[in-house]
């Protein structure tokens, strides 16, 4: 990351995060620092959608940094904003989301930002128990999807 070869930089912490957490089925014990430094990476390489997902995986969400990276409008096909709605599951972000495609005008967007806020598990009178439950699975399923398309 020193040099600036951020792709190299995010696929070993990716590594390192499947390595802690058994292809995050679980928690890696560092998982926070790394979530910093590969979403530092992800606005690197103009992938901000990707770099406010992993902004939520600290135990304290680093909100700055994940709406200046919403806000930002890219061209980059790669970013794959849409895909990665169903991985957050912050609500607080989707809210900020649906209001910038809004905003924007961007009906399409806003409607499948909506689609995940509305899911079921996230809803904030659910149990904590299915709260964490959801949070895991979207956790793993974002860490995986940032696996395959980094790693693979």
């Amino acid at each position: 990351m020193a040099e600036g070869r951020w792709g190299a930089a995010l696929r070993r912490y990716l590594c390192g995060a499947a390595a802690g957490s058994w292809h995050f089925a679980k928690r890696a014990p560092d998982e926070a620092s790394i979530a910093r430094r590969a979403a530092r990476c992800c606005q690197a390489l103009a992938a901000p959608t990707q770099a406010a997902a992993l902004c939520q995986l600290p135990d304290e969400p680093d909100y700055t940094t994940a709406f200046k990276c919403l806000a930002e409008k890219t061209g980059n096909a790669a970013d794959a904003m849409d895909g990665y709605y169903g991985c957050i599951w912050d609500g607080t972000l989707l809210e900020v989301a649906v209001a910038l495609h809004a905003r924007r005008g961007e009906g399409g967007r806003r409607a499948r930002a909506v689609r995940a806020a509305g899911a079921l598990e996230l809803n904030a009178n659910n149990s904590e128990d299915i709260q964490r439950e959801a949070a895991a699975i979207r956790r793993a399923r974002l860490l995986r999807a940032l696996t395959n398309q980094y790693v693979a």
